[in-house]
């Protein structure tokens, strides 16, 4: 067919580019003219637990695309985002095969805006005109699209709700002595509700087990399978199965991620064994809901959450960085054009991303993700398990005075590999110590990473015994 290119034949042209350059997208989760309910999808894409509806028109002065994306959004109230394509006019002029070229290759320049949801209002972005990009650029802004900070907001509150719950029955529960124990079973120094940071590191590797074991029992890797989930309201989970399996996954490797966990959920359980079981329960139902799973694909839930219960900040001069904000810098200073070697497998060898005031690891993670995005680019049958694994043994670079910041990094990157193994990273925290001394200056001076976990288990975060 050439010369007279129809709408319906490009939208099936780039779907089947954003398949062939997103790995994790496929046949299943972006399907061309797809109905909903009465109407048709330009193309549906199924994200994080979202749907978003792609809607595209040939630019035109008089019908620029918006009023299609916008009604979809309108008709269909389960989808998150809504995105309108201005496809450039010249491009009637190829056929197909042409057109799939040009979209995979970047050659195409597309006009694109979202409509989200927020409330009763539906806000575009941008507020006029459009962004501009290739295929990549767009398939970027789609996922981004996919999660809103609604939903994120939603989500945090939920669980910050059950962390609390938590928090307080079991303070209500422990004597002073054994709040005290418990709290040093994690080593927290920080003077908050530190019970709250205990119920965190649960959910935190409630979470990282579950991506390990998706992620190896593919490759038939050993990595214990979590309790069976509650079928009914008062089904519960035993703390025992958790304790067992943790124990399990720390001989194989993550200490800087169950370490903590598994010694503060073996000594609230021989305490309390009945409470322990049913706060576990409570966070097991809230990390497999299909909502709560979908945000945490795109959002470090540890390090929201963690902001919200943290006290103090401004003594300790403590302050995050929002993940939509992280993943704009990430996206401003990681540039395809300043480096020609993005498809090497062993990019890291090479490559740093360093925070020195790392926090919850907010800017590393998005760094991590923009760097591994270009990477597929080039290389889209990479061994992204082992470009993983380079990067948290030598690509990534993060510190921070907080242990628990620190600790919630490391798990928030480990959440984003694909469950391979790896040795020592270099993400630890820095024990300045002296009244006053809160910055990442000192580090440098003295180029010491003290161990996340135990100070004499090595001079650096380890991630296998």
């Amino acid at each position: 067919m050439a010369g007279n290119l129809i709408e319906q034949a490009f939208n099936f042209e780039l779907a089947r580019a954003f398949r062939k350059i997103r790995r994790r997208w496929s046949d299943d989760n972006v399907k061309p003219e797809r109905k909903k309910g009465k109407k048709q999808i330009d193309i549906w894409i199924g994200l994080h637990g979202s749907e978003v509806a792609v809607e595209t028109e040939w630019d035109t002065k008089t019908n620029p695309g918006n009023e299609d994306a916008k009604a979809r959004l309108d008709q269909c109230k389960d989808l998150r985002a809504a995105i309108a394509v201005s496809i450039p006019r010249d491009l009637r002029n190829l056929n197909e095969d042409n057109i799939q070229k040009s979209l995979v290759e970047d050659s195409v320049t597309l006009g694109y805006a979202a409509f989200q949801r927020t409330g009763k209002q539906i806000l575009r972005t941008p507020e006029d005109g459009y962004l501009y990009g290739n295929t990549n650029d767009l398939a970027d802004f789609i996922n981004m699209a996919s999660i809103s900070q609604a939903q994120t907001e939603e989500c945090a509150q939920k669980l910050s709700s059950e962390i609390k719950e938590g928090a307080k029955k079991l303070s209500d529960a422990l004597s002073d002595t054994e709040k005290q124990e418990l709290i040093e079973s994690i080593n927290h120094k920080w003077k908050m509700d530190d019970l709250q940071v205990v119920m965190l590191l649960w959910y935190n590797a409630l979470s990282v087990h579950k991506h390990l074991y998706e992620h190896n029992r593919k490759k038939g890797d050993e990595i214990p399978p979590l309790p069976e989930p509650p079928r009914v309201l008062n089904d519960i989970i035993n703390p025992k199965e958790l304790i067992f399996a943790w124990s399990a996954i720390l001989k194989t490797n993550w200490h800087s991620v169950f370490e903590t966990a598994h010694e503060s959920l073996l000594y609230a359980y021989n305490l309390e064994a009945k409470l322990t079981a049913h706060i576990i329960t409570k966070l097991y139902r809230l990390m497999t809901d299909s909502r709560m799973l979908g945000v945490g694909e795109h959002v470090n839930m540890g390090g929201e959450i963690y902001q919200r219960i943290l006290a103090g900040r401004r003594e300790t001069a403590a302050f995050y960085t929002a993940a939509p904000i992280a993943e704009l810098l990430a996206h401003l200073t990681i540039r395809e054009e300043d480096r020609k070697d993005w498809g090497a497998e062993d990019l890291f060898e090479n490559l740093r991303i360093a925070d020195l005031a790392c926090g919850t690891g907010t800017l590393l993670r998005a760094g991590y993700l923009r760097v591994r995005q270009l990477h597929e680019r080039k290389k889209q049958d990479s061994d992204l398990g082992s470009f993983h694994k380079l990067a948290m043994e030598k690509g990534i670079i993060g510190a921070d005075i907080n242990r628990i910041s620190s600790h919630l990094s490391n798990t928030s990157l480990t959440d984003v590999g694909e469950g391979e193994a790896y040795d020592e990273t270099q993400i630890a925290h820095v024990d300045v110590g002296e009244k006053g001394v809160t910055g990442s200056l000192e580090f440098l001076e003295g180029n010491y990473l003290d161990d996340l976990q135990l100070q004499a288990f090595s001079e650096r975060t380890s991630g296998s015994p």
